[in-house]
């Protein structure tokens, strides 16, 4: 099952996954859901056609021991950047 990119725009923050991929780019998503619950997903992107689709690999939520170290660590990329 694959779905359209534009469901990313759930995701809050998106990296990719180097040391997982494989013979396809892996990514991890990060996000919330609609109850403010932190989901970690991982997934890959298929093109057919002219779109580029979303192919989840897994996806749960998140212990809040994950919550705090992604948000410690995407402060400091944002700081790095300038953000």
């Amino acid at each position: 099952m694959a779905f359209p990119l534009e469901t990313s725009k759930a995701f809050s923050k998106a990296f990719p996954d180097p040391e997982h991929s494989g013979e396809e780019e892996r990514f991890i998503g990060i996000g919330k859901t609609e109850k403010n619950l932190s989901v970690f997903v991982v997934f890959t992107l298929r093109r057919k056609d002219d779109v580029v689709l979303i192919r989840p690999i897994s996806a749960r939520f998140m212990h809040k021991e994950e919550i705090d170290y992604y948000e410690k660590e995407t402060s400091k990329t944002e700081k790095r950047r300038g953000g």
